[in-house]
C-alpha cells in the first residue's frame, strides 16, 4: 500500500502539474498569472493539516489518501515545468519552428514535451519518497488505510504500545520506509546527474 500510495498520487500530480505548467508558459499573461496565483495558494496551505481535514470529513481509506495527496500536490511540479517550458520557449529552434509555420500545438508536441522528459523523470522519482513519507505520517496518526488493509505507517503505529518490549515491530517497517525513500532519492539524484551531464568525482583516483 505504501508503494502504491507513492506511485499513483505522484503520477496524477505529474500529469496535472505538467499540463498546468505548460499551459501557463504558452498562454497569455492573464492565464499565466491566474495559474500561478492558484499555484501560490496551493503551496501556502499546510499539507498535513489540509490532508487530515479532508480525510476526517470524507472518511479514511485509499481513495481519501489519494485525494489528500493530489488536491494540491501538483503545485510544485507546475511551477518547475512552467519555468523549464519558458526556457525552452525562448530557444532559437522554437523561433525557427514558428517561422516555418508550425502551430502552437505542434511546437508543444514536437519540441517542448520531449525536452521536458528528463525534468519530468527526475521530478517523478524525487516526489515518490515525499508521497510515501506523507502516507506513512498520516497512517501513523490514524488517518491512513483501515483494517483489513495495512501499510508501513500503520505497522509503525501498531507497534508503539510494544516499543519497549518488542521494538522490532515498529523498527522493521520504519526501516523499510527509510530504505524505500532513500532508494528513490538516490535514483532521482542519479538521473539528475546523468541528464545534467555532471561527472561524479571519484575520490579514489
Amino acid at each position: 500500500v505504501s508503494l502504491f500510495m507513492g506511485l499513483i498520487p505522484t503520477s496524477i500530480n505529474m500529469v496535472i502539474g505538467t499540463l498546468l505548467g505548460i499551459l501557463a508558459a504558452v498562454s497569455s499573461s492573464k492565464v499565466d498569472s491566474l495559474i500561478m496565483r492558484l499555484t501560490d495558494i496551493a503551496l501556502s496551505f499546510p499539507f498535513m493539516i489540509l490532508a487530515m481535514a479532508i480525510i476526517y470529513n470524507i472518511g479514511a481509506g485509499i481513495l481519501s489518501m489519494i485525494l489528500a495527496l493530489t488536491i494540491f500536490g501538483w503545485a510544485t511540479t507546475a511551477r518547475v515545468i512552467r519555468a523549464t517550458t519558458l526556457s525552452i520557449k525562448n530557444s532559437l529552434y522554437i523561433d525557427a519552428a514558428k517561422s516555418m509555420g508550425v502551430s502552437k500545438w505542434g511546437i508543444i508536441k514536437l519540441h517542448i514535451i520531449p525536452n521536458l522528459a528528463s525534468t519530468l523523470l527526475v521530478l517523478y522519482t524525487m516526489d515518490i519518497p515525499r508521497a510515501i513519507l506523507a502516507e506513512a505520517g498520516l497512517s501513523f496518526l490514524g488517518f491512513g488505510v483501515q483494517a483489513p488493509m495495512t501499510s508501513l505507517g500503520v505497522m509503525v503505529s501498531k507497534g508503539r504500545s510494544l516499543l519497549f518490549d518488542a521494538p522490532w515491530i515498529s523498527i522493521a517497517p520504519g526501516t523499510a520506509i527509510l530504505l524505500l525513500s532513500l532508494s528513490f532519492n538516490f535514483f532521482g539524484d542519479a538521473l539528475r546527474v546523468y541528464y545534467s551531464g555532471e561527472k561524479e568525482v571519484n575520490n579514489f583516483d
